[in-house]
């Protein structure tokens, strides 16, 4: 009787880590895609430094979690939202016209509520 409840006590311990790691990832992306999205708005308006500094902290929240990032998620899925958030960065600082930047952001932003939804508890996801 006493394994059960050990067992029982380890699946609680699992089942509410996951729903942990469930949170924190659910707000973190949140955190940086509203970040993204204000960046949007200020470059929209041509406030480029200021949609610049945005971008910049929404890649700080990312780089804050990166190991726990990298633990959770799949490298690929990690490696490509880096590569998207050098590029949004590359384009704010030419300061280019035209929808390159408008694009990319809008990959990143959708890349990273991908990510999300790939970990989230849904019946999708479970089976």
């Amino acid at each position: 009787m006493k394994r059960l409840w050990i067992s029982v006590a380890i699946l609680i311990f699992i089942f509410n880590a996951a729903l942990f790691s469930n949170y924190v990832l659910k707000k973190a992306t949140q955190d940086m895609t509203d970040l993204l999205q204000r960046a949007e708005d200020c470059y929209q308006t041509g406030e480029i430094q200021q949609a610049l500094h945005f971008t910049q902290l929404s890649r700080g929240k990312w780089d804050q979690l990166d190991g726990y990032l990298y633990t959770v998620l799949h490298h690929t899925e990690s490696d490509d939202v880096l590569v998207l958030f050098t590029q949004v960065q590359c384009y704010l600082e030419q300061n280019e016209p035209g929808g390159e930047y408008a694009a990319c952001n809008a990959s990143l932003i959708t890349k990273i509520k991908l990510l999300y939804e790939m970990e989230a508890f849904t019946v999708e996801n479970l089976f």
